[in-house]
């Protein structure tokens, strides 16, 4: 059998939509020894497609079965994967639209998806790759123009889940209202998150726009490239 062809064979199994039988029956093979095997790979595979989203989104899965149970966590991340079948290398990138799909499902806090997006993009401030995300110089920042780090996201929404993060009372349900939170990576490589200051987000919203400076008032610029927000060279 050719490779394409075995490849197409196998993909039901691995994304959870034959049983191992049916696909090495597929095969023209009945030996209980691949059905087996087969069925060993597809576990693992369902294994490791549930483990990146059960890491990245543990507060999520928090949330979801608190209120829920863990079969409805169960069914939303099955679900998921049916209408997203995980198709990268890099496993955790599947994740990529769980925040999207749950802010679609019904039944679930409105907030929920909100919640995700900002998991997701706390995870992918951290492991972004080192090729897409390479700072000009290979130590502090401090070179070149000064700008927002290729890390920093703004994330704006209707609830407070980054205070809700934080918190960690499962139960509790985000504060409403418009909030912000920055994400980013610092210069010890470690995702970060905050809730900025007005003036803080309005001087990180024209950096990522490629507004022409000063953005803010030194104080605030200055703040902000202590943390890692703003790399380059600061003008004083």
């Amino acid at each position: 059998m050719r490779l394409m062809a075995l490849f197409s064979a196998l993909r039901p199994l691995v994304e959870g939509r034959a049983e191992a039988t049916a696909v090495a029956r597929s095969l023209d093979e009945s030996s209980p020894g691949l059905a087996l095997g087969l069925q060993v790979y597809a576990e693992t595979c369902h294994k490791l497609r549930r483990d990146a989203i059960d890491v990245i989104h543990a507060g999520t899965r928090a949330a979801v079965t608190a209120r829920s149970g863990e079969a409805r966590w169960d069914a939303l991340v099955e679900a998921y994967f049916r209408e997203h079948p995980a198709q990268s290398f890099e496993l955790n990138e599947n994740a990529a639209g769980f925040g999207e799909f749950l802010a679609r499902q019904a039944g679930l806090p409105a907030w929920l998806g909100e919640l995700a997006a900002l998991e997701w993009a706390t995870w992918r401030a951290e492991s972004t790759l080192d090729e897409i995300y390479k700072r000009e110089d290979e130590s502090d920042g401090s070179e070149g123009p000064l700008r927002a780090d290729a890390s920093v996201v703004v994330l704006r929404g209707a609830w407070d889940v980054a205070g809700w993060l934080a918190e960690e009372v499962w139960a509790e349900e985000p504060v409403a209202g418009e909030s912000a939170v920055v994400v980013w990576r610092d210069r010890e490589l470690d995702a970060c998150r905050a809730t900025p200051t007005d003036e803080e987000l309005a001087a990180i919203e024209a950096a990522l726009a490629g507004a022409p400076g000063p953005w803010g008032d030194d104080e605030v610029v200055g703040d902000l490239h202590a943390a890692g927000i703003f790399v380059g060279a600061l003008i004083r």
